[in-house]
């Protein structure tokens, strides 16, 4: 298990966050069916003061059982295309202070360019890999070497 799963895993129960957070590969989450994940999408930084009092959240119920109260959702950008939110909870009503908002930017950032290097270094993998395939499969004609 990685470090952020098990970070997590620590602040979340473990039903929450398998309900709600991890999904699997082959069942990509519509991000578009949240209202506050669509805003994001767009660009937008959003805080939330009260999540059970904010109607675009979508799991207040969930929020309330875990002891989440304020939220800050954050755009992760890659190539000037939105890839994903960042999400950010805590337990105290509070606003975020301009310098922790840099800071999530900045993480969003390294992480939608870690995602984004995930991505290709996979492509570059997989080419690689039905290059090497289809070189060692190939064989010349035998005319060709007849005349050798």
């Amino acid at each position: 298990m990685n470090s952020c799963r098990r970070l997590c895993l620590r602040a979340l129960s473990r039903r929450h966050f398998s309900s709600i957070w991890l999904v699997p590969r082959s069942a990509k989450r519509d991000l578009q069916h949240s209202e506050i994940d669509r805003e994001v999408l767009d660009g937008q930084s959003i805080q939330v003061k009260d999540v059970c009092a904010d109607s675009r959240f979508e799991y207040p119920a969930e929020a309330k059982r875990e002891g989440i109260v304020s939220a800050v959702f954050v755009p992760l950008i890659a190539r000037g295309e939105p890839i994903g939110v960042l999400r950010t909870y805590t337990a105290e009503k509070r606003a975020f202070a301009p310098d922790e908002l840099g800071l999530l930017r900045a993480l969003a950032d390294l992480g939608a360019l870690a995602i984004t290097n995930a991505r290709l270094y996979a492509i570059c993998q997989r080419d690689q890999q039905m290059t090497t395939e289809a070189l060692w499969s190939f064989h010349l004609p035998d005319e060709w070497l007849a005349n050798e």
